[in-house]
Parts: structure tokens; sequence; C-alpha cells
């Protein structure tokens, strides 16, 4: 891509890179959340055993663990954004 030294010329390859850094990241963070869930729910069967919980609780379990995971990689990824 050719560079312009003029302002809107760097405005716009600066924006480019932008959106391409934000896509980049949802892109790996819903990778990584489905790489997630699979493992999680892959080791259900023990996780409710080891809790000795019953299954309604263990999904219960389950999905405040992921909702937790959700909110800190979100947040995590918006603070590098913003500096």
């Amino acid at each position: 891509m050719a560079q312009s030294n003029s302002a809107s010329g760097q405005t716009t390859l600066s924006s480019v890179k932008h959106n391409n850094t934000v896509l980049t990241i949802v892109v790996l963070g819903t990778l990584m959340g489905s790489v997630d869930v699979t493992i999680v729910l892959l080791a259900f069967p023990s996780i409710a055993e080891s809790l000795h919980a019953d299954f309604l609780t263990s999904i219960w379990i389950i999905l405040a663990y992921l909702l937790v995971i959700a909110v800190t990689t979100t947040q995590r990824a918006l603070s590098v954004l913003s500096v």
C-alpha cells in the first residue's frame, strides 16, 4: 500500500492499522473462547464429580466461569487498544 504524506493519507493508513488490530483481537478472542469452552465441556464430568455437585449446579458453575473469562479477556483487549 502506498503511503501518502498528506494528513488524510496518514489518518487513513492509521485507521486501517487500527481496524486490523481490532479484527485480530476479535478473531483471536473468539478462537480462544471456543477452545476454552471445548476444554471445559470435556472436563465437565470430572468437574461435577470432584465438586460433588448435581448436573444443574455444575452447569451454573461452568457458566459463571465462562462469563468471568469473557469479561476479563475483553477488558484486557480494550485496555490494550486504548493505550
